[in-house]
Formats: structure tokens, sequence, C-alpha cells
């Protein structure tokens, strides 16, 4: 899989991206203004709905952070890092530092797109 590009983040304008996973959950709703809305928790458990700020490093890399500026001396460690991303008709796989991991993809309007 190679580096994320601008192009691949434009595809999830407007789309709901849901974790395939028996246990978690996690929903993100990328908008263009770098934030990313999330929700997250156990199935059937607790969940919370921070929202959380997205960037593209120059390496490709797609950070979701809690902090909008990541500062040189901060040891605030990145919420999610991902390496790649893989579009597939209705998933998107994606390899995170942390591993693989496989979203359903919902496309919720075309208003976040423009």
């Amino acid at each position: 899989m190679s580096p994320i590009k601008k192009d691949d983040l434009y595809r999830l304008f407007g789309c709901r991206l849901e974790l395939i996973d028996e246990r978690n959950l996690l929903l993100l709703e990328f908008l263009k203004e770098g934030l990313v809305a999330v929700t997250m928790g156990v199935k059937g458990g607790p969940i919370a709905g921070p929202m959380m700020y997205w960037s593209l490093t120059r390496n490709g890399r797609l950070r979701i952070t809690a902090n909008r500026m990541r500062l040189p001396w901060s040891f605030e460690k990145p919420y999610q890092e991902w390496k790649s991303i893989q579009f597939n008709a209705d998933t998107a796989s994606i390899e995170t530092i942390a591993g693989p991991q496989i979203y359903n993809i919902e496309t919720l309007s075309e208003t976040n797109k423009d």
C-alpha cells in the first residue's frame, strides 16, 4: 500500500466510517475544516463522542489527534495514525501504526464534499 494522498482524504468527506469489530465501536466522520467527529466505546457499553483533528503529514500519514497543533516538545501521541488506505466497493482497508483495520463506508451527504 502507498502513502495517503489528499485525493484519498477527499473521498472520506461526507462519509461515515465504521470499524468492523465484534467488540469495539468506532465511527469516524471527516470534515474538510480539519475536524473529525469520533464516536468510540464498547458495543453495548459506554460511548464517547469527542471532536478531534486530522492532519496529513509530509510523509503521507493521516494523524487523528486531540489537539490541533502537535508541538515539537509535546509528548502527546496521536489517537490514530494511518499509513495507507485502500478503498474497495463499500469498505476501506487502513494500515495503521497499531495494525490493520477495516471500515464500512456509508455516504452521508454531498454537502460536506464541496
